[in-house]
């Protein structure tokens, strides 16, 4: 193997994907050392390209680099450098998106690290859905918290927040790929699955089939509504028609007002199917979860935080509070609004919706895979935190995905 500039380039992103998507490595400093001496690397190594993003920055990335180095700045003033860890991973998901503009225009060069993350990404994936039905139903919602017990899970390869959140941010492209059906043989593969193209199908089928799984034990409701929403989306919106995207909205409406007895009644149907199965007990926890969720007001309190950083954008909507201490710190969007005010609020949603939009409008036959990404990005950070995963499957897994998708067009519905 020849070692280009891209292919150097291409071995150090795949080490960050790989520290960010992989729980076995998420505690130990020298993995950290490892990922930014990799990224440092990029870095050295994008300054030799003649196409430099870094010398010739894209709007996004200007406005990238102008977004850290304002908030990280003020973040410094005012709380010093140890409350800069907060934005460690944003600063991560944020360098996926200058790798994706480094590559805007050789998409190609990006669709061996793709096939990397669908490699590996497997083997978190079952590790935690195995753990989840076998052995203990509340793994994923232990690791929201860094403790012992939260290191010793992740040394086992198994996943909470970032895995679920990273996996639902991963679906749309896939699906869209797989119901692209026998046209995958159109789009250029790397050289192992040229020698084997069903490993290529099968890599799909099974990074969804787990993605699956890990979403709907992982007793994170949330996930499991954007799910439902992200489905309705790609199913239903194969091809664009203007009113199938009103229809989808209005029953995205209506599944968010009814999302919780739906979900019930689903799961009470799911109940009589899978009695004397390893799948009973999850299906009883995911209805206790329910109720407990009821019980003791976890949508209240969200509710409360979403509003309190909503209102505190409201009291200073130019600046922003600044301080992190008031913010309701359960919605990326929000928070970034109240914190820092209408102006960065503003470019953070561009940074996160820019390439869904852009796909959007490129893609015709397959309108449901990008859209259906803009829906799930928006409800992840409308409703939750930024995570470094977040940054693979963004701004590394979708775009290959959907320009692998667009390969698969008939040539004359192909965008350029």
């Amino acid at each position: 193997m020849r070692l280009t500039n891209t292919t150097l380039q291409n071995l150090a992103i795949s080490y960050v994907c790989l520290w960010a998507t992989a729980p076995v490595l998420a505690y130990g400093t020298e993995y950290r050392i490892l990922a930014i001496l990799a990224v440092v690397i990029w870095v050295g190594l994008e300054l030799g390209r003649s196409r430099s993003i870094i010398k010739r920055p894209t709007l996004p990335v200007a406005l990238t680099l102008i977004f850290i180095g304002y908030t990280g700045f003020l973040e410094f003033m005012l709380s010093g450098a140890v409350d800069l860890l907060s934005h460690l991973q944003l600063w991560i998901m944020l360098f996926f998106l200058l790798v994706h503009q480094s590559r805007r225009d050789d998409m190609q060069s990006l669709v061996p690290v793709f096939w990397f993350v669908l490699a590996t990404l497997p083997l978190w994936l079952f590790f935690t859905s195995y753990t989840l039905i076998n052995v203990d139903p509340h793994a994923a919602r232990t690791l929201v918290r860094s403790s012992e017990e939260a290191k010793r899970l992740t040394g086992q390869g198994i996943g909470g927040y970032s895995l679920v959140y990273g996996a639902l941010l991963m679906l749309p492209g896939l699906f869209g790929m797989v119901l692209a059906g026998r046209r995958l043989e159109r789009a250029r593969l790397p050289y192992l699955l040229k020698l084997a193209p069903r490993l290529a199908q099968g890599l799909l089928l099974l990074n969804i089939a787990l993605g699956l799984m890990v979403i709907l034990t992982a007793g994170f409701t949330i996930a499991v509504v954007i799910l439902m929403f992200a489905l309705l989306c790609i199913f239903f919106l194969k091809r664009y028609s203007a009113w199938r995207v009103m229809l989808a909205c209005f029953f995205a409406v209506l599944a968010l007002i009814l999302y919780r007895p739906l979900l019930e009644w689903a799961l009470l149907s799911l109940q009589p199917l899978v009695e004397d199965t390893a799948f009973s007990h999850k299906v009883r926890d995911l209805l206790v979860s329910l109720h407990i969720d009821e019980a003791v007001g976890t949508v209240e309190d969200r509710a409360e935080r979403y509003m309190r950083s909503l209102i505190l954008f409201l009291e200073s909507p130019f600046f922003g509070v600044l301080v992190v201490d008031d913010v309701g710190k359960h919605s990326e969007i929000l928070d970034t609004y109240a914190r820092w005010g209408i102006v960065f609020g503003s470019i953070f949603v561009y940074l996160i919706s820019f390439l869904p939009m852009r796909e959007m409008r490129k893609l015709t036959s397959n309108f449901g895979a990008p859209f259906a990404t803009l829906v799930v990005v928006a409800f992840i950070f409308g409703l939750n935190n930024a995570f470094s995963a977040a940054g693979v499957m963004l701004y590394i897994m979708f775009p290959v995905a959907t320009y692998l998708l667009a390969r698969m067009e008939p040539r004359e519905l192909r965008y350029a």
